[in-house]
């Protein structure tokens, strides 16, 4: 098949890259189109029309030359509807977008939350709709959507793996006893003043707080050096965004990829779907948890590492985009 595969260019996480490899590995023709945010277009320079329609007919245009069997969109918020109106009325492909945030609604790390107008406006145009979190599946089954289906985010190895080899000057720098990778917000502020007598390091987008500044080490991390926290701290920390409701980000599943401990927050897809609780991965329900479970792990060395191997085993298993990417393949054709 031939299909024209959308992404964000504005996303750095490794997952587009994963997608569009395993689409070709799976044997089809893949053409990338990357899709900038609403205020961040430096490709498009016409001063006389805004950023986001010179994308869009950038994007129809390709689209149209390049005639896909199937138009893959990955989220695709700044798509006007009118686009991909006039792609599917003229050359037909099937259409399919993948989910793993919800699409209903944006929180904008500033406390700010605002409806995803263009996908709203677009939800009835899909001839499928992945989503990654069981709650949003429902949703859209509610309202109608065609063939929505549960497609859960997933990691891939060539960028998340155990270590060759330990180094003692790597130990030293990216190791902790506790560590957290990721965008500041109130939830996770909350978290990391939860374990205030720990040993805590920050790494990711600089936090405002002088507080948070004193455990903050490095803003822009390598997929390399991502995987030295996650390897060499004893407990990885993880909190989804005020939008998650049962969904997984992909911080559940890189973690275990590199063998390193997960502590997340409880989240029900996670136990009920995609890993076995306190064998492959730790949950807390509220702080107090949070506090009592960082104090166990800290000391029982023996049963965190091997919760660390199951859930890497299980993830390897069952969790990566080579097993995401053959499903949706498979269920588009049906």
């Amino acid at each position: 098949m031939k299909i024209f595969y959308v992404t964000n260019i504005n996303n750095k996480h490794s997952y587009t890259k994963s997608i569009a490899k395993w689409l070709r590995l799976y044997g089809h023709k893949v053409h990338m189109f990357e899709m900038y945010g609403f205020n961040d277009s430096p490709r498009y320079q016409n001063p006389l029309i805004p950023p986001i329609h010179q994308m869009n007919n950038d994007f129809v245009v390709q689209c149209l030359r390049f005639k896909p069997d199937v138009l893959l969109v990955f989220k695709g918020d700044t798509i006007f509807k009118d686009s991909l109106t006039i792609i599917k009325r003229k050359i037909r492909p099937l259409m399919a977008t993948w989910w793993v945030d919800d699409p209903f609604m944006h929180w904008d790390g500033g406390g700010n939350i605002r409806p995803f107008t263009n996908t709203l406006a677009s939800l009835y145009l899909w001839d499928y709709f992945f989503i990654y979190e069981t709650y949003t599946l429902q949703r859209l089954k509610r309202i109608g959507v065609k063939n929505p289906y549960y497609l859960p985010n997933a990691t891939d190895t060539d960028y998340f793996h155990t270590l060759r080899k330990n180094d003692a000057k790597d130990k030293y720098y990216y190791g902790a006893d506790i560590s957290f990778i990721g965008t500041p917000d109130r939830l996770r502020a909350e978290m990391i003043r939860a374990l205030n007598n720990q040993q805590i390091k920050l790494w990711g987008p600089p936090w405002r707080d002088s507080y948070y500044q004193e455990k903050h080490v490095k803003s822009n991390l390598n997929a390399k050096e991502v995987c030295k926290v996650y390897h060499y701290t004893k407990i990885n920390l993880n909190r989804h965004f005020m939008v998650n409701v049962t969904g997984a980000n992909v911080r559940t599943f890189d973690i275990p990829a590199c063998e390193g401990f997960l502590l997340t927050d409880d989240m029900a897809d996670i136990t009920n779907i995609l890993y076995e609780k306190d064998r492959e991965v730790v949950t807390y329900k509220n702080m107090r948890d949070l506090q009592n479970k960082v104090k166990y792990f800290l000391k029982h060395d023996r049963e965190r590492k091997d919760i660390a191997k199951n859930a890497r085993k299980k993830t390897i298993a069952k969790h990566l985009y080579k097993h995401r990417v053959k499903e949706l393949l498979e269920i588009i054709n049906q």
